[in-house]
């Protein structure tokens, strides 16, 4: 059986919160790991 209910985009989501933009997420992960890199240039200079 086909849930009619999973195929519509709009409707309440399980876990809202989650559901960000992938640019944002990309820009995110992007940070994390840069930032590290880049606070250890720094202290290793």
């Amino acid at each position: 059986m086909v849930d009619k209910r999973s195929s519509k985009p709009e409707g309440p989501r399980p876990s809202p919160e989650i559901d960000v933009d992938p640019g944002t997420l990309l820009a995110i992960v992007v940070a994390l790991l840069l930032i590290p890199l880049l606070l250890s240039g720094f202290i290793f200079q």
